[in-house]
């Protein structure tokens, strides 16, 4: 099966500081792409430096995570990997989804969801069906049920006595269905509510996560310079 290649290309063979020093178009096919090689190495092992440090191309500090303190992009450090040709270098990911979500990052783009495909959606649910053989409903199950219109009736006292009012709705707490329900009571009124008021249990279909833009693959043109002047140099020896 061949590698498929995701990632950001450096289009290193038009720079005019290439064509002038060293003589590229004397070099052969091989050796330039044994040079586009050592370029693409190093501007992956520069990259993942900075991800590690948490800065951008420009020196800066990543803006921080809106939940949890841990480091970003912990995962994606192993699936990048570079390669090149006689023409130019590239990073690219093992994996297309680590690609994704290196790029997303990049370039600062939003996330979008929606209950049929979100995996933090299914996750919810799955924590939701293990949990619900306890004791008590979860925080997650009482707030559904509250978010689906579940009201309780409120009890008033007529000629002396205590009766039921059906028409006095009070809003429970979550503190109060966690207390007085069962997970098999909260979760058949859940199925209820969702049949009788179907437009509130779904109204929000889509949705999207803003990400900070947190760039930190490939090279700025003056670490392209740079480098490209260095193997260029140690690469005079061996073309003279």
């Amino acid at each position: 099966m061949s590698k498929q290649i995701i990632g950001w290309d450096m289009a290193v063979k038009g720079t005019e500081q290439i064509k002038r020093t060293l003589q590229w178009l004397r070099m052969s096919p091989n050796q330039r792409r044994q040079f586009l090689r050592k370029v693409s190495r190093t501007v992956a092992r520069n990259s993942n430096q900075r991800r590690r440090a948490q800065k951008d191309l420009g020196g800066q500090s990543w803006a921080p995570r809106t939940k949890g303190k841990g480091k970003m992009l912990r995962k994606v450090q192993r699936e990048l990997n570079a390669t090149a040709n006689a023409e130019r270098a590239m990073l690219y990911f093992k994996k297309p989804r680590h690609a994704l979500i290196a790029y997303a990052h990049h370039h600062g783009i939003a996330d979008k969801y929606s209950p049929a495909n979100s995996a933090n959606h299914d996750k919810k649910q799955r924590t939701e069906q293990q949990q619900s053989a306890q004791d008590t409903p979860t925080k997650a199950q009482a707030k559904k049920l509250i978010d689906l219109g579940f009201r309780i009736n409120k009890r008033r006292m007529v000629n002396g006595k205590w009766r039921n009012g059906r028409s006095i709705g009070k809003l429970p707490s979550l503190r109060w269905i966690i207390t007085n329900l069962n997970p098999k009571q909260v979760g058949a009124l859940i199925g209820l509510l969702k049949k009788t008021a179907p437009a509130q249990a779904s109204s929000k279909t889509q949705w999207q996560v803003p990400r900070q833009k947190r760039t930190w693959l490939g090279a700025t043109r003056q670490e392209t310079d740079q480098l490209i002047n260095l193997l260029l140099q140690q690469l005079t020896g061996q073309l003279a």
